[in-house]
């Protein structure tokens, strides 16, 4: 096998680099931009450590190698092209960076981007030779972390008696977490089935088991099946070559045993899916976001809405309650830069998938490859099918800690060589610069990147000691702190602390932003500019429950019955559509209509219809009793809310509120029923009041 590693030092600290970014992309990369998230930092760090890696190597003396084939140079220039079709996204939907509207939303994710083509092409410059293990062992040794972290979350929960709940782990969310653990699980056995030595057998043995038990924790039943498939192939592939088969066939039997094992003593999340089957609505919900999403692309099939700003349009095609991700990888992606530039990442993944096919096949025909090299092909190309299928059902490539392991996994499929008789020509060592255009574009991209870095540093510093503040003249002081910052691209963010709400919304024009600033002209007596504000929010987020009852309730005060009983009947209409009905969570009740259906019995009591009151208030009254019911890891979940400065104990004690004037009007309008209804009181205010309280303000 070639030594293709760097000779020179600025080819090694660029190599480095490179490797430091997949093996920490895991680990510090896995939630999506934005300051919700908390991991913007993290996440611009890692960036910046791609376009180092790829200017240094870019203008690295090129080593001994092959000449790209016609595949790789196809790969290589559909993923140039679908990056360059996100860069004009984002250069057309910034108006050339002159409109500051999501422009802190495009530039991370067009940044991405860059770094996803970045990596790529550094895979495939360095898949034919020993460098390719280096890769291979930077991506797994990220991998090891972030599965003993979700192992460790998922033992803290089996001890605590709540062995039902998903870990996570160092992502997002658990399906994340399941989508690293389905793109590289192969490659770990892939090696596991091809390595000699006793010591490497037992570390990838334990590091393949750690994988699997983090995949059955994390309750993905899609990560599931898709690792499936990866693995068939890989041990398939294994069990198909003639050298060593009995120490395939050993080490094949010892891992369908450990993962018979790990599938027992992980079952919980799985076992309690199982259960919930008959009300779960995990794919009706991706069904009706993945037809608003389709909408959304065909609302602007060339271009797209802008990389990284899907949470921010996609909420007006909404067809069901908004998500921040498509739940698939491939319309997002069409929703975001445009259908040609989908096009052009299918023929490079396609082409990538054919090429490492067919040399896989080479391998497996002549039998002149070297086993490691042929078996650790067979893994990638498992965890390229995975990573693929993976895409399909959920937004891989909006988390960095996933997207950058997928794409170098693809320029390793790409350019990987099992037979080592291939004719190749080679090209002299330090004949001219490697990639001089990759090198260029490396430097654009660490312009903004370590601006962008900056930029997030000086926000959350601000935003610490504004949050931190625990008298008024600190709160005074932070906040003047908070209006002195100028970063760029605009926060709204920052604006939104810094009291500049009108400016926030004009730079993030969602539902968000302007529900925000809605109640803050309420709370300064501003009803008209609050329900004009209510209406936008509306206008643009039509699904958010939320927004139509404030607006509703804003209406009332202002004095326009007859509009908030519009907006009442509409709140009532949601419910009863796709958006109440078809819930990603069923288990969290909404309780927003239940003051739709009570506003409207008091309406259809006071027009003397006491058979529609008495119907509506017995919905309002179900919607708080079904809230009270709330399963308690539901309201756990419920609870995490409050760390985003939610008033959960507030808005319990609204509902509370709701539900004893409920039954108190409705017990005057009907006598008919009177005891069922006050055992129904009595047992939902007990639950109500027996529900996990929030923590105490000020404590952690």
């Amino acid at each position: 096998m070639p030594d293709n590693l760097p000779k020179t030092l600025i080819g090694r600290v660029g190599f480095g680099a490179l490797l430091l970014s997949l093996a920490l992309s895991p680990i510090l990369a896995g939630y999506p931009p934005g300051p919700s998230y908390g991991a913007d930092l993290s996440l611009a760090a890692i960036r910046c450590l791609v376009f180092l890696a790829a200017l240094c190597l870019g203008w690295a003396p090129g080593e001994d190698g092959d000449r790209p084939d016609l595949r790789e140079r196809i790969v290589t220039w559909a993923l140039r092209g679908a990056v360059g079709l996100t860069v004009v996204s984002f250069l057309a939907q910034s108006r050339f960076l002159t409109s500051p509207v999501l422009l802190f939303a495009s530039l991370p994710g067009t940044l991405d981007w860059l770094a996803f083509g970045m990596t790529t092409a550094l895979a495939l410059r360095f898949a034919r030779g020993r460098a390719a293990y280096w890769l291979i062992g930077a991506l797994l040794s990220g991998a090891a972390v972030a599965a003993v972290v979700s192992v460790q979350e998922y033992g803290q929960y089996v001890q605590a008696g709540e062995p039902e709940r998903r870990a996570q782990g160092v992502f997002f969310g658990p399906n994340f977490a399941a989508g690293l653990m389905a793109l590289l699980l192969p490659v770990a056995v892939a090696l596991l089935l091809s390595v000699r030595a006793r010591l490497p057998v037992l570390a990838i043995g334990a590091l393949s088991a750690l994988m699997a038990g983090a995949l059955f924790a994390a309750g993905s039943r899609a990560g599931l099946a898709v690792t499936a498939v990866g693995l068939l192939l890989t041990v398939g592939v294994a069990l198909s070559r003639r050298k060593r088969l009995p120490a395939v066939f050993l080490r094949t039997g010892a891992f369908v045993v450990v993962l018979v094992v790990l599938g027992f003593a992980f079952r919980g999340p799985l076992a309690q899916r199982a259960e919930a089957a008959g009300r779960e609505q995990s794919g009706p919900f991706r069904s009706w976001t993945w037809k608003g999403t389709i909408a959304m692309a065909q609302a602007h099939p060339l271009l797209g809405t802008g990389p990284g700003t899907y949470p921010y349009v996609y909420p007006s095609y909404a067809l069901v309650a908004r998500t921040d991700l498509a739940h698939s990888s491939y319309l997002q992606m069409a929703a975001e830069q445009g259908i040609p530039a989908l096009a052009l990442i299918l023929v490079a993944l396609g082409t990538a998938l054919l090429s490492g096919l067919l040399r896989l096949w080479d391998a497996l025909r002549t039998a002149d490859g070297e086993e490691i090299a042929t078996l650790s092909m067979a893994g990638l190309l498992g965890g390229l099918l995975a990573g693929m299928a993976r895409g399909l059902v959920d937004s891989e490539w909006s988390v960095l800690g996933n997207a950058l392991p997928f794409f170098a996994l693809v320029g390793l499929v790409a350019g990987l060589r099992a037979v080592g008789s291939a004719a190749t020509t080679k090209v002299a060592p330090g004949s001219r610069p490697a990639d001089p255009v990759l090198a260029a574009v490396a430097l654009i991209g660490l312009i903004p990147g370590l601006v962008g870095l900056n930029a997030v540093r000086q926000r959350n510093v601000a935003l610490e000691e504004l949050t931190g503040a625990r008298t008024a003249s600190e709160r005074d002081a932070a906040l003047e702190s908070v209006r002195r910052i100028s970063v760029w691209p605009p926060d709204p963010q920052i604006l939104f602390y810094a009291q500049k709400r009108e400016e926030a919304a004009r730079m993030e024009p969602t539902g968000r932003r302007y529900y925000q600033l809605a109640r803050y002209r309420a709370e300064q007596g501003d009803l008209t500019g609050a329900v004009e504000a209510f209406r936008k929010s509306t206008g643009v987020e039509p699904t958010s429950m939320q927004a139509w009852r404030r607006l509703a309730e804003a209406q009332e005060q202002a004095g326009d019955t007859e509009g908030a009983l519009r907006s009442w009947q509409q709140l009532a209409a949601l419910n009863e559509g796709p958006v109440g009905t078809v819930r990603a969570i069923p288990e969290a009740t909404e309780t927003h209509p239940a003051f739709a259906y009570a506003a409207l019995a008091r309406d259809a009591a006071k027009r003397g219809n006491v058979s529609e009151a008495a119907t509506l208030y017995d919905k309002a009254a179900r919607v708080v009793e079904s809230y009270a019911a709330t399963p308690a890891l539901y309201q756990q979940m419920e609870l995490a809310t409050a760390a985003t400065g939610i008033d959960i104990a507030g808005r319990r004690e609204e509902v509370k509120s709701l539900y004893r004037r409920v039954m108190e009007e409705w017990g005057r309008l009907s006598t008919a029923g009177a005891d069922e209804r006050a055992k129904r009181r009595e047992e939902t205010l007990e639950r109500l009041e027996k529900m996990i309280a929030p923590p105490a303000p000020g404590l952690n």
